[in-house]
């Protein structure tokens, strides 16, 4: 199977999921998913804060519980997401 990193932001997030519902079945699905201090509130993600010194993060590292019930359904079957 191919491996493939998937890139996107805070910005293009929900229709990013929709992609990474499709890929993960094809691919050895890597996510990398931008935020920023100005996204970190963007769209359909709430970040209360972001890690101090730290620029690769896991989800559970800066989401809330309720935040990472509602995207678990997107990440199971992908190989990483940071």
């Amino acid at each position: 199977m191919k491996t493939v990193i998937y890139y996107t932001s805070t910005y293009f997030l929900d229709i990013s999921l929709e992609i990474i519902n499709v890929l993960k079945e094809q691919v050895d699905l890597h996510v990398l998913i931008e935020i920023t201090p100005s996204s970190k509130n963007a769209n359909i993600i709430n970040v209360d804060a972001l890690p101090v010194g730290k620029y690769l993060a896991l989800p559970h590292e800066i989401l809330g519980e309720k935040d990472q019930a509602c995207f678990e359904a997107f990440f199971e079957g992908v190989k990483s997401v940071h």
